[in-house]
């Protein structure tokens, strides 16, 4: 169902140009195709730039980083309100479906130089860096529970340390059309 919009990303990369936006028309009249058709585009991982160079400041740690939202329980709700309300369930004796593969350096050595961007861009809050009183990190927590599997982690992280596999059972969110 996605074959169509195959090309999307790689098309409006650089902005709306006039060319971009030419692509977009054949590519909608044509069922996804344009010329070099697949168009090739880096990684998502890829793009995720250092927290200095994103934000344009020199030696910016993570802790210095202001997130924006607060969530007031109205019409913004925290990740964890948005995980209770998907129902997601998992047999709490299965082995966890998120692997770190190169164990916790990797992601300590991350949250040095990108801040951790997987405890912001997992949408169920799976993810947690508790630093000590100096500002360093020692480990990862995972929450298993939590994950409503939507493969985020696995997608976008820009060490390529975490790996995502189905868990056993079924388990996860229970999302029902209203």
């Amino acid at each position: 169902e996605l074959y169509r919009a195959r090309n999307f990303h790689a098309i409006i990369a650089h902005g709306p140009t006039p060319g971009a936006l030419f692509n977009l028309a054949l590519s909608q009249v044509t069922g996804g195709w344009v010329p070099g058709d697949p168009l090739r585009l880096g990684t998502d991982a890829g793009a995720t730039a250092s927290t200095e160079a994103y934000y344009g400041k020199e030696g910016l740690k993570r802790d210095q980083l202001d997130l924006g939202v607060k969530m007031d329980g109205a019409l913004t709700f925290s990740k964890l309100d948005d995980v209770y309300a998907s129902g997601t369930m998992h047999d709490e004796h299965q082995p966890g479906h998120l692997k770190i593969v190169r164990g916790d350096q990797v992601c300590v050595s991350c949250y040095e130089s990108k801040g951790s961007p997987c405890t912001v861009f997992c949408p169920a809050q799976v993810y947690e860096m508790h630093p000590d009183a100096a500002g360093r990190v020692s480990r990862v927590d995972i929450a298993f529970s939590n994950c409503v599997h939507c493969k985020t982690c696995d997608i976008k992280c820009p060490e390529g340390n975490v790996i995502w596999t189905p868990p056993e059972g079924g388990g996860g969110p229970k999302y029902t059309l209203c």
